[in-house]
């Protein structure tokens, strides 16, 4: 059976110097970036604390160092002001992530992705929203140097979060719907299954098969002794005014 796999893109901008530090300081502890994002994903979903360590910001400088501009330029420097298109190729010394880059995180964990959709039902903007997670949880510090995290802490949150999330949530209302619809449907078959229904000849109850004409109502004459009797006077009032002339 092939494992499903989902992406999630993290642009950085000049903005995000606190995102590019933690990012950093997880690649270079070898740490898994895309195991840790999993893991924020997971804690947020599941409404749980998730330690993801402390940095320090350096203070911005006025140049920034690129990879492989020794032999073009001169000079591995290149000025703030020109301008960089952002990409995935895009990265700094050592392949770190700067001002510009993109990030593609894989989403490999069921749990994980379980989480990202439960988030994208309530969060237009997901890009977005992972990095203020991230940014809430991470802690700055005044100097370095930085404070990594502990990689069993992230794995033991995938085990404390099980179940908590998704379809196997008990809390969730979209599970809690197709539970009650699920049940409803199964009573349904059963009592049919118990109590099954004789099929009607032409068609359902009072109404007429498809082969059957409709049925026109006749009117009824009303019988001789069920006409209104007349009184005597005004029987013999009604006479032919022409025998009179006859006399």
């Amino acid at each position: 059976m092939q494992k499903t796999v989902q992406y999630l893109y993290l642009y950085f901008t000049k903005d995000d110097s606190d995102l590019l530090a933690w990012a950093n300081m997880i690649k270079e502890n070898n740490l898994g970036l895309s195991t840790w994002i999993q893991g924020i994903l997971v804690a947020e979903a599941a409404k749980e604390k998730l330690y993801i360590g402390a940095v320090h910001i350096p203070t911005p400088q006025e140049t920034v160092k690129r990879d492989n501009t020794q032999n073009l330029w001169g000079d591995d420097t290149e000025s703030e002001n020109h301008k960089i298109l952002p990409g995935w190729h895009v990265r700094g010394q050592n392949r770190s992530l700067i001002a510009g880059s993109v990030l593609p995180v894989k989403i490999t964990r069921p749990l994980a992705q379980e989480a990202l959709f439960e988030l994208k039902k309530r969060h237009k903007r997901i890009a977005a929203y992972v990095k203020a997670i991230i940014r809430q949880n991470l802690e700055i510090l005044p100097s370095g140097p930085n404070l990594a995290p502990n990689k069993t802490t992230v794995i033991d949150i995938f085990a404390l979060c099980e179940g908590k999330i998704g379809k196997n949530n008990p809390n969730n209302q979209i599970h809690r719907d197709k539970k009650e619809q699920f049940s409803q449907r199964q009573e349904r078959n059963h009592t049919q299954n118990t109590h099954p229904t004789q099929p009607r000849q032409g068609g359902q109850q009072g109404r007429p098969g498809k082969n059957t004409p409709p049925q026109i109502p006749t009117p009824t004459k009303p019988q001789p002794d069920q006409r209104r009797p007349q009184q005597d006077g005004q029987a013999q009032n009604r006479r032919n005014p022409l025998l009179s002339q006859i006399d």
